[in-house]
């Protein structure tokens, strides 16, 4: 594929190619793939993710997924040939665009094609990497020997292989885990156990027979909940609208298998992230605070001691979103109510301080200087290190990112109203809206006028 002038190599993404491979029909090889492309782009929306499907002939991801399919491997070399637009157009035109970040390449059903030459398809697949964070490639269980201990297996960062805790899965896992250990590539290899009872599973003896040196990575239980997914032609990741909080206990497997795939990043990715998002080195009894103060720093340095305030481990320093987070007053107050009535010790001119404050996302002030070692990451920063992920693989004393809203002063600067919150996960967090007051120089938290947990 030729490269067009718009695609310069600073466009390129950060291409991880994961294998999804079972060693027979009915393991659940699909419904993995699916999930995992789903569950990669909850994660981190700027992420850009390929879905492909190596079945030709009878594959199912534009089943489970229930689309229209667009184009098929077979297709894909002929198209990509004589494509002479820009990337994006290129793309467009072969992926559907199932859902922000997810692109699937998934021809429909048809016996008649011929067999797939994947020597001839990996071709065209492999001018594409690049343009993807992860290009997930859902394997036909068919393909033979030749084609699997070729570039398939070769090509990818990671491969997932799916079985039941049956005996005839057990006995085909071990044919494709052979093939895997021929071509040395066990290092870059999970098993996945799908549908699991324990009621009637095979004994752990049987299981280490075929597995040998492999773990099981993750189980997945049988679930009612799975089934539906199916039935439905949606993701189990995309249908449960509790997944972070009350998790069904399938989805709680596939978020640890998302897990998994995350810690499995290339090295010298986590390398290039290391050596760019370094956490602090002073501690909080060593470091030395700025001379620069102004009224917003002083808040925003006592409310993390309020913060720190009845923790068992208290922070060694902290992260810190890097602009502020418009917060509406009217989502947590009676909007036909006046918020002095309903707090009466808070000026009214402090509230219209707050909203003008609030109106759009503010950077913090250059002399930003909140009492302990922080680091302060921005937009383009979360996005770079995979949002939760990488802070928690970068910055694992600081447990959390920190956002605080705009401040709210009287005229005096006396009186100060401003929200924050500390997240550990998308949905995992708490925050709250302070009401503090300056005495003697120093502002004190007067009262918490309520409290956000999720």
């Amino acid at each position: 594929m030729q490269q067009n002038q718009d695609e310069s190599e600073q466009s390129w993404r950060h291409e991880y190619v994961i294998a999804v491979v079972g060693p027979k029909g009915g393991v659940g090889k699909t419904f993995v793939a699916t999930n995992l492309a789903v569950g990669l782009a909850q994660g981190n929306p700027a992420s850009e993710i390929a879905l492909i499907d190596y079945h030709p002939r009878m594959g199912d991801v534009s089943t489970f997924l229930n689309i229209e399919a667009k184009t098929s491997l077979p297709e894909l070399d002929e198209i990509v040939t004589a494509h002479k637009g820009s990337r994006q157009e290129l793309i467009n035109l072969t992926f559907f665009n199932y859902r922000s970040g997810v692109k699937v390449l998934s021809g429909k059903p048809n016996l008649k094609r011929p067999e797939l030459d994947v020597k001839t398809a990996f071709v065209p697949l492999r001018g594409l990497y690049r343009y993807f964070d992860y290009f997930i490639q859902d394997i036909a269980t068919d393909i033979n020997q030749e084609v699997l201990s070729g570039p398939i297996l070769s090509d990818a960062s990671l491969i997932l292989v799916v079985s039941r805790p049956t005996l005839p899965a057990l006995k085909n896992t071990r044919i494709v885990l052979d093939l895997i250990d021929d071509g040395r590539l066990s290092d870059r290899t999970l098993v996945i156990l799908n549908q699991v009872d324990e009621d009637i599973r095979v004994s752990d003896t049987v299981l280490s027979q075929y597995l040998r040196q492999y773990s099981v990575a993750v189980s997945i239980p049988s679930d009612a909940a799975v089934v539906r997914s199916v039935n439905e032609g949606k993701p189990l990741l995309d249908v449960e609208p509790d997944r972070l909080t009350h998790p069904s206990p399938a989805t709680a497997a596939l978020q640890d298998l998302i897990r998994h795939v995350k810690r499995r990043l290339p090295p010298d990715k986590i390398q290039k992230l290391q050596a760019k998002f370094k956490p602090p080195q002073d501690t909080p009894e060593s470091y030395v605070r700025k001379k620069v103060r102004t009224p917003e720093e002083e808040v925003y340095a006592e409310l993390l001691e309020h913060m720190q305030e009845g923790r068992e481990n208290r922070y060694r320093y902290v992260v810190i979103a890097d602009e502020t987070e418009p917060i509406d007053l009217r989502y947590y107050f009676p909007q036909h109510v006046p918020l002095t009535k309903i707090i009466p010790q808070l000026q009214l001119e402090t509230v219209s301080s707050f909203v003008l404050a609030n109106e759009e996302p503010q950077p913090l002030s250059s002399g930003f200087d909140p009492r302990l070692p922080f680091v302060l990451l921005s937009k383009e920063d979360w996005e770079e290190i995979d949002g939760y992920f990488g802070l928690h693989m970068l910055y694992p004393e600081a447990l959390s990112i920190i956002h605080f809203s705009g401040i709210g002063f009287n005229q005096q600067q006396d009186q100060a109203l401003v929200f924050w919150s500390e997240y550990s996960e998308l949905l995992s967090g708490i925050g709250g809206l302070e009401l503090l007051t300056r005495e003697s120089g120093f502002w004190e938290i007067q009262e918490t006028l309520l409290r956000s947990v999720s």
